[in-house]
């Protein structure tokens, strides 16, 4: 498809093919039918693009930044084109330390660190000359950008939506403007303070916005005054139904991160799996993720539980469509069960399009185990004995396979088909595509 006008997508993270991340896995499924000739990618997570979506890629390097704070000199941005890519190119930066710092700040979330890097960002040098030069050249009509919980992410959308005249887009996806995702520190509470106002400060910037799941939507636009559109990853749809029978053990399988408490819950399973001897001859579980997890974690796992590790991208559709069950986990009991409140996982659409009985685990009150819940299209469960109960059902009652599998695929084609968010795109864009 052709685009009138120019987008310009700006995010933490690399939008790459081999980045899972919801920005990077949401905009490369919502625009992959695009001519990537009219869109460009704004980045600052340290990694070199790979996806063939967009002409041009700007990664503002936050150790460019750092090393800026005592040589002013430094360079900070560095522009790639997608048609001159080279992995050669990665020698620029640090990026294999880069991203274990990542890593080791998004499992610990240390307040201190996080305060020293927000004003790292504010005495660094990332306006540049260089920045400058790739929006003059590229010249966008629309910027989209997440609503993320950095001030420092925040000033450059601001700059560039300035800078370019262009019409801004928001979007939300995570809870970072709530008081009650995490226990009421005064780390966290400061912080949080700070990331609604500057939320507040890009809000009044911005006219259009897109909210990753009703819930979302029903708070952001409570709060901050607004009317989000819902937008969520989108449904490509291939079957017609789900007629599926199990072999001799109801294969389960979950694809994503155990991080956020979800380890916890696959241990809580594993429980269940201990407790009640009759499902072992009945199920198993396979977990594809690259989480690295603890040798005392993996032997401790029932049996019945195979930890697969990480897969190729590519290779993900087709462990799903061999699944009899898709396992959709949340934390329900631990510190993160409040974290993924408002988020919508990618995950949800991907198996709601498979046309796959979901098993859904997590807190009530998250959107996602809400969404499902209410549409009848998962079966559900938050506590340790819903795990058990709902296990125990699916093997008495094998026939929940297809008829939930078939509840799935009509949820997805309803709610979330390619056609309906690329309308929505469209009207909020105010141009058609």
């Amino acid at each position: 498809m052709l685009l009138n006008k120019k987008i310009l997508f700006i995010t933490m993270d690399c939008w790459s093919s081999y980045n899972s991340a919801t920005t990077a896995n949401t905009f490369a499924a919502l625009f992959k039918n695009y001519d990537s000739s009219q869109m460009a990618s704004l980045y600052l997570r340290e990694e070199i693009p790979t996806s063939k979506q967009c002409c041009k890629f700007f990664l503002i390097s936050e150790n460019a930044v750092l090393r800026s704070v005592f040589k002013p000199n430094t360079i900070t941005g560095k522009v790639f084109y997608r048609d001159k890519m080279s992995i050669a190119q990665s020698d620029i930066f640090n990026i294999e330390k880069t991203k274990e710092r990542y890593k080791k700040l998004g499992v610990k979330r240390n307040r201190i660190l996080l305060f020293a890097r927000e004003i790292m960002w504010l005495i660094g040098k990332w306006k540049s000359k260089e920045l400058n030069e790739f929006l003059d050249d590229f010249k966008p009509d629309v910027v989209i950008y997440g609503m993320e919980g950095y001030c420092y992410f925040h000033r450059i959308v601001r700059y560039t939506l300035k800078y370019t005249g262009a019409k801004g887009i928001g979007y939300f996806w995570d809870d970072n403007f709530t008081y009650i995702q995490h226990k009421p520190t005064i780390g966290f509470l400061l912080h949080r303070y700070m990331q609604r106002r500057t939320l507040k400060k890009t809000v009044n910037t911005t006219k259009d916005f897109f909210a990753i799941s009703p819930k979302m939507k029903q708070e952001a636009d409570e709060f901050f005054d607004i009317d989000c559109t819902i937008l969520t990853k989108p449904v490509d749809i291939t079957i017609d139904n789900c007629t599926r029978t199990p072999k001799e053990k109801i294969k389960i399988v979950y694809t994503g991160n155990l991080k956020i408490g979800r380890l916890d819950t696959l241990k809580t399973i594993s429980e269940v799996l201990d407790e009640e001897k009759r499902l072992l001859d009945k199920v198993i579980f396979e977990i594809y993720s690259g989480t690295t997890i603890a040798d005392e974690d993996l032997i401790s796992f029932n049996k019945a539980i195979k930890f697969k590790g990480s897969i190729p991208s590519e290779q993900v559709n087709d462990v799903q469509r061999d699944a009899d069950v898709l396992l959709l986990m949340e934390d329900f009991q631990g510190e993160n069960k409040l974290t993924a409140r408002l988020s919508f996982s990618t995950k949800t659409t991907d198996y709601l399009g498979q046309g796959k009985c979901i098993f859904a685990i997590g807190n009530s009150d998250i959107a996602s185990i809400e969404y499902l819940s209410e549409n009848d299209c998962a079966i559900c469960a938050s506590s340790k004995k819903e795990i058990r109960d709902a296990m125990l059902r699916l093997v008495e009652n094998p026939n929940l396979i297809s008829e939930y599998g078939n509840k799935a695929l009509q949820t997805g084609k309803r709610n979330h088909s390619r056609a309906i968010m690329e309308e929505r795109v469209e009207k909020i864009i105010g141009d058609k595509l």
